[in-house]
């Protein structure tokens, strides 16, 4: 009897050291054509059991989730997916990833975190304050994502640079020229070296915002912009 059991918590043993778990997901970025490109982790597989990973997608962190299009990747070391038909620039979307393992793909793991793409709000087109709105890829953040976003807008075109580093999800910033065309952008980075990055989204400013006072009442001096 003892035998039959030190088999059976063997075999338990082995089977639970076999099983291949999810990559770790870690970012999404967003191509300028709204494609959407997965980063991860790959999990440790010390049976050499990996059949397959499967990248599934919503519009809803409730789903339902389908797979993605081609996100059946078959290689164990590969760690980036690209999805062609993310449109991530109309609006953000969620992905998990399953291995699956074992003779012929038999075994499935549970689900990796499920991460959103950042899709960033513009508003304010038109007037003096450039409104910007924004997610997180998870909530709480993930262990390994960084705490700052970084805001970048672009300006003379292709010119990007960074305007604000923060970590919160909404951002304003009053213009300073008289008629201006401005792209934004929003990116975040992993500990593991990725790097999240939302659509980009612009439009036209004005500065609406009033000259100083004279002071005394009197003129110092006339510009003409």
């Amino acid at each position: 009897m003892r035998l039959l059991i030190s088999i059976f918590f063997f075999c338990l043993l082995s089977l639970t050291k076999a099983q291949v778990g999810p990559p770790s997901l870690r970012c999404i970025a967003c191509g300028p054509a709204g494609d959407l490109t997965l980063t991860w982790v790959i999990p440790p597989d010390p049976g050499g059991q990996f059949f397959s990973y499967e990248i599934w997608k919503s519009a809803v962190f409730g789903g339902p989730y389908s797979p993605a299009v081609g996100g059946t990747i078959s290689t164990y070391t590969a760690t980036t997916f690209t999805d062609v038909f993310g449109a991530g620039n109309l609006q953000a979307k969620y992905y998990f990833i399953k291995t699956k393992w074992g003779p012929g793909g038999a075994n499935t793991s549970i689900n990796s975190d499920t991460v959103r793409s950042i899709y960033l709000n513009l508003g304010g087109a038109g007037t003096g304050t450039a409104t910007l709105v924004y997610n997180n890829l998870h909530s709480p953040k993930l262990p390994t994502t960084v705490t700052n976003f970084n805001i970048l807008r672009e300006f003379p075109p292709p010119a990007w640079s960074v305007v604000k580093t923060q970590s919160l999800t909404t951002y304003q910033e009053i213009i300073s020229r008289c008629n201006v065309f401005y792209n934004y952008q929003i990116q975040i980075s992993d500990a593991s070296g990725c790097l999240s990055t939302s659509n980009i989204s612009g439009a036209n400013f004005k500065d609406q915002t009033a000259p100083d006072p004279a002071v005394n009442g009197l003129l110092d001096s006339v510009s003409v912009n």
